[in-house]
């Protein structure tokens, strides 16, 4: 039998049962894309990262997708790109952590002080002509937050990186399966991020915007 023509989750699911062409032949395919991968989940890192890095961490990535995906959520593809990008993520901020914690504290509130020029906020960060009601613009700005290991009590990158998947069309239970995080969790996570974003809001005294929760 020609097992190239299997689809990934086809020979993932031999593999689990102890095939090892078909465990080979899966790893081989998505090696050989591995870079247009990380380029698709991340493009606006992936050019931090040298080849030798991404190789060592797309190595570790796709062996832990291959041993945690779940059949029948979403594609074996869709998943390692997923968890690539968060992996990305990761791996750029630390790269770069001491030149984040070199730049300026970042404050909550959405008041300019001219006089404070050691301060950011939330309008330094996020133009002034981005509607306030677009609530993609929060996640901006804690992606912005997290990058400076700014983000507040109870909000941590997993949460942003939750509420990404949540933007991008994952259902909760499906985003929460992704992270390998509880439903329940998942859920406290959003709500968590949603206060967040109400007290940022609070601020400036902007209208409330709606959630994916």
């Amino acid at each position: 039998m020609n097992k190239t023509c299997l689809k990934d989750e086809e020979l993932l699911l031999r593999s689990r049962m102890g095939d090892s062409e078909a465990e080979q032949l899966l790893f081989e395919r998505f090696f050989s894309i591995r870079f247009i991968q990380g380029r698709r989940s991340r493009p606006d890192l992936f050019p931090y990262l040298s080849p030798l890095d991404f190789n060592s961490l797309f190595f570790k990535v796709f062996m832990n997708a291959q041993s945690t995906f779940r059949f029948g959520i979403i594609t074996f593809r869709g998943y390692l790109q997923t968890i690539l990008g968060h992996e990305i993520g990761r791996q750029v901020v630390e790269n770069f952590r001491p030149h984040y914690r070199a730049i300026r504290v970042v404050r909550l509130d959405t008041l300019i002080d001219e006089n404070q020029s050691e301060e950011a906020t939330f309008h330094d960060i996020i133009a002034d002509e981005t509607p306030a009601n677009d609530p993609r613009v929060f996640l901006d700005y804690a992606e912005s937050l997290a990058k400076l290991s700014k983000l507040p009590p109870k909000i941590d990158q997993t949460t942003v990186d939750l509420m990404r998947l949540r933007f991008e069309g994952y259902s909760v239970e499906e985003a929460a399966a992704v992270m390998g995080i509880d439903y329940y969790n998942a859920r406290t996570m959003i709500r968590r991020f949603q206060r967040f974003a109400s007290f940022v809001l609070g601020h400036g005294g902007k209208k409330k915007v709606k959630f994916p929760g």
